[in-house]
């Protein structure tokens, strides 16, 4: 069994805040970027800690543009932090304060009209969302070990529309609005991606989305 890596004894470091006294911080920091893959790696140029701190940083849309095609070839990934440049430390120091234990995976640049609450994000870390821990143990070095499986990006579903299951109501021309099934988990399509073809006596197109908090995930519609 391997050492176990603790905060200070005398308390959590001071988040957000670089010195000898907030070594932790650093040594989270540095462990959290090099857990995740390559294709992640130009998000953190710039940075202390990184791979890269003295390359200039990408832009804002740059970043967005990047955090895109990730999620759309099937990668987790957490938006404060990968995209918005949020020191990985201070992020999850601050959600284990409001009492979470996971948050929702990204979706990309999307406006999103969700109203947090109070244990909103609490309980068993559900399939696919990330866990909240300031531990630097939580953050192997990728890849992990030959033990535990690491696993790749989902190529996309050839049909990926399963059955309706909410219509819309008033029924609109071509069944715009009607909500579908996933035909299969993990079928390779991000939030906001669109899809073209046939489900069952439907066709026209659908976007992908996620409702309910991001706990329901479905494809629209649109077309």
């Amino acid at each position: 069994m391997g050492t176990q890596i603790l905060p200070p004894s005398g308390g959590a470091p001071t988040p957000g805040v670089y010195s000898a006294t907030n070594a932790y911080e650093t040594l989270f920091n540095t462990a959290y970027y090099v857990s995740k893959p390559p294709a992640f790696q130009p998000l953190y140029q710039g940075r202390p800690g990184s791979a890269n701190p003295a390359v200039n940083p990408l832009t804002q849309d740059q970043a967005w543009a990047l955090v895109g095609q990730l999620i759309a070839q099937g990668w987790i990934v957490d938006e404060e932090i990968d995209a918005e440049a949020m020191d990985p430390y201070t992020t999850m120091f601050m959600r284990q304060l409001y009492g979470q234990t996971w948050e929702p995976a990204g979706m990309g640049k999307i406006m999103s009209s969700q109203v947090l609450t109070p244990g909103m994000f609490t309980g068993p870390v559900p399939l696919g969302q990330i866990k909240v821990s300031t531990m630097v143990e939580n953050y192997p070095p990728y890849p992990a070990p030959s033990n535990v499986p690491v696993t790749p990006p989902n190529p996309k579903a050839a049909s990926p529309v399963g059955i309706r299951i909410i219509p819309q109501v008033p029924s609109q021309p071509s069944y715009v609005g009607d909500v579908f099934r996933c035909a299969i988990a993990n079928d390779g399509y991000a939030i906001g991606d669109t899809w073209d073809g046939a489900s069952g006596v439907f066709t026209g197109e659908w976007t992908k989305q996620a409702l309910l908090f991001g706990t329901m995930i479905v494809w629209t519609k649109t077309k």
